[in-house]
């Protein structure tokens, strides 16, 4: 295990909570109450985006409170990408890439993803202030590295591994994106799900999911969830979620596609390929959400049955290779979002290949869409 800390490095949290816009897209009204009842207060300088996967804003019990919270709809994807448009997908959690995009026009330094049946840790607003420094503590400080070893830090210490009130290194790796966990219902799929439970009736709690905050190792991935991430601006042009679900066609119809709840999965790939190649870091860790899962496991794993085809064969045919890339000197170490688009593009252009064997055509026709719909998003992300 590689053992690095957060930096000590001098760091305001308030300063930095004002920077950071939390978007989450809902399809409930009665999510879009809850959510703001838990996690909104004036206490805190954080700004919230919530996407309403609906043609106008939801109902809401109670209102919708604009005073931290700006709400969008699919009708505002409409007005801001214009003939581009579709590549916003809809009735699916991917759509919460608008509010990245709204985000990113409200100046925001940092974007915090979380779904909307999703509870901070009790305690109140201080739980809740702890909750958001934990994501921004990586970005903000970046992470210094001292030892790596196999035992665990506070049993098994091995000799020469230092105590953690030991600082070794001035020096910190900068973090980009903060992958934070759950506890209560883990995020599973709805094949795995329908298999560890009684048919994906009863679902299996979690007291807590213990960990410390890890860097992900150079070349290796990880299961990248949308419920509870937190990314710097300048990574926006990889983190986009789609296609997924629904797309919307020139004359306004909704046209469903084969792949949905793999959004979050394929950007999580896309975006740590990027760090890789860039030289930048991701964690995953704290902090922790509570997690109550309002969707089905039936339902889901219909969802995903095409992607858990499709997947392996990007892992074989195109992410493994990108993963492998030796990055290039001129724009290793750079932390801005003309690199991260120019590496994003590069990897665009490999899905768009039709001499990939093993495909059928509906699979080769959605990469290409991917691909598409992937440098537009680009050209909206970087401005």
């Amino acid at each position: 295990m590689e053992h690095f800390r957060i930096s000590p490095a001098k760091w305001d949290p308030i300063q930095e909570m004002s920077k950071l816009v939390v978007v989450v897209p809902s399809y409930r009204p009665e999510q879009v109450s809850s959510f703001r009842d838990r996690w909104v207060t004036p206490e805190l300088p954080v700004r919230f985006v919530h996407v309403h996967d609906s043609p106008t804003l939801l109902d809401a019990p109670g209102g919708l409170d604009h005073d931290c919270t700006t709400h969008v709809c699919w009708a505002d994807a409409d007005r801001m990408l214009g003939d581009s448009a579709w590549i916003i997908s809809r009735r699916t959690d991917a759509v919460r890439s608008l509010g990245f995009l709204v985000a990113a026009e409200m100046g925001a330094s940092y974007v915090c993803s979380i779904d909307d049946d999703c509870k901070p840790p009790p305690g109140g607003v201080a739980e809740v202030r702890r909750f958001w420094e934990s994501h921004l503590a990586p970005l903000c400080r970046g992470m210094s590295p001292t030892f790596s070893t196999t035992g665990d830090r506070e049993w098994a210490r091995p000799r020469g591994l230092p105590r953690p009130d030991e600082d070794l290194s001035e020096t910190s790796v900068p973090v980009v994106i903060n992958h934070g966990l759950w506890d209560g219902v883990m995020d599973r799929s709805g094949r795995d799900e329908l298999e560890v439970t009684d048919g994906g009736n009863v679902p299996v709690p979690l007291d807590r999911f213990d960990s410390e905050t890890t860097v992900v190792p150079k070349g290796f991935f990880y299961p990248m969830c949308g419920m509870n991430v937190c990314f710097r601006i300048e990574m926006l042009p990889s983190m986009y979620f789609g296609l997924q679900g629904h797309i919307v066609e020139r004359d306004g119809s909704l046209s469903k596609l084969r792949y949905d709840r793999y959004g979050d999965i394929w950007a999580g790939m896309v975006s740590k390929m990027v760090a890789d190649d860039l030289g930048l870091s991701v964690t995953s860790g704290p902090p922790n959400v509570m997690h109550d899962r309002q969707s089905n496991s039936h339902v889901n794993a219909d969802k995903e049955r095409h992607g858990l085809v499709l997947h392996p064969k990007l892992l074989r045919d195109i992410f493994d290779v990108v993963s492998r890339w030796t990055p290039v000197g001129s724009r290793h170490g750079r932390q801005d979002a003309v690199a991260v688009a120019t590496v994003v593009r590069e990897i665009s252009s490999l899905l768009s290949c039709t001499g990939l064997e093993g495909y059928d055509q509906d699979e080769i026709d959605y990469l290409n869409m991917w691909s598409t719909a992937l440098d537009g998003w680009v050209g909206f992300s970087v401005r």
